[in-house]
């Protein structure tokens, strides 16, 4: 099953906000099943994400809400939710009550990595994707969107010097190391700095916001491109593939480029979709 966002094509894993949404709607309605004149809002967006990006979190207040609406304890009933919650979803979140009655859920690295791949391979599949196109400007080109032109370039060329050294082939059987596998443990991802981390996290945001019809404002998206390239640059300088990197830590190079490729999908898609703007391959 895909989900279809005008060109970005995604699994149903991209939206995770999507996904943490419907287990959490699923585990509410199994709650209600034991208590008595309950009103389920249906359809209704129950989370949030997080504003720490390092990771992948996101935050209900459903409980409160229920436990002022209808005078029941709020604890009691978050309690419930999570438990029903955990007991659907197996390794793929975590989930927690945090007082007074928030339901935290963190979700699993490997259900992130599903994402990241996603886009990998739909940028394998899409090839005529990468040439882009000289659109009419929605916005004025300001220095705030140079600087999303700018890291898109610095994608590609990254990427070109990547293949050209035959570090990395863009086509539909591309697979990424993401997750460093442990048949004990759950798996965990291979970039564990915090840079890293921060840019996954936005790139979840963004995918979660392009799922969300809701989300059409140009000046929302102009931030997020813009938030998006910073994080990117910050990335950039700190977390190295070649030298050292590429010799003693093959797989963790191919894992930075593949962050690489998927942020400039992600800038591309903004760039041209979103802003109308040419998504420039040099500079």
């Amino acid at each position: 099953m895909y989900y279809v966002n005008q060109m970005l094509l995604v699994s149903k894993y991209t939206a995770i906000k999507q996904l943490v949404n419907s287990y959490l709607q699923e585990s509410l309605s199994t709650y209600a099943g034991y208590a008595k004149n309950l009103y389920i809002p249906a359809n209704e967006n129950l989370v949030y994400q997080s504003r720490d990006k390092s990771k992948v979190l996101y935050i209900s207040g459903i409980a409160l809400k229920l436990a002022k609406s209808h005078h029941l304890d709020a604890s009691e009933i978050a309690n419930q939710i999570a438990s029903h919650f955990s007991r659907n979803c197996d390794k793929s979140f975590r989930v927690e009550v945090l007082a007074p009655a928030w339901i935290r859920i963190q979700v699993a690295d490997t259900v992130v990595a599903s994402c990241l791949q996603s886009l990998v391979e739909f940028a394998g599949e899409q090839a005529s994707f990468f040439h882009t196109s000289m659109a009419s400007p929605i916005l004025p080109i300001n220095d705030s969107i140079f600087l999303a032109q700018y890291a898109h370039a610095r994608c590609c060329s990254l990427l070109g010097l990547a293949q050209r050294q035959g570090l990395i082939q863009i086509d539909q059987n591309l697979q990424i190391p993401w997750l460093i596998k442990d048949e004990i443990s759950n798996d965990t991802f291979r970039c564990t700095d915090v840079l890293s981390r921060c840019l996954i996290g936005e790139i979840v945001t963004v995918l979660d916001d392009l799922a969300d019809i809701n989300h059409s404002d140009i000046g929302h998206w102009q931030k997020t491109a813009i938030s998006i390239s910073k994080l990117f640059e910050d990335f950039w300088r700190s977390c190295r593939i070649w030298g050292e990197v590429k010799i003693n830590s093959p797989e963790l190079a191919l894992t930075r480029l593949g962050l690489v490729l998927v942020t400039q999908v992600v800038l591309q898609f903004l760039l041209e979709t979103k802003l109308g703007v040419s998504a420039l391959r040099e500079l």
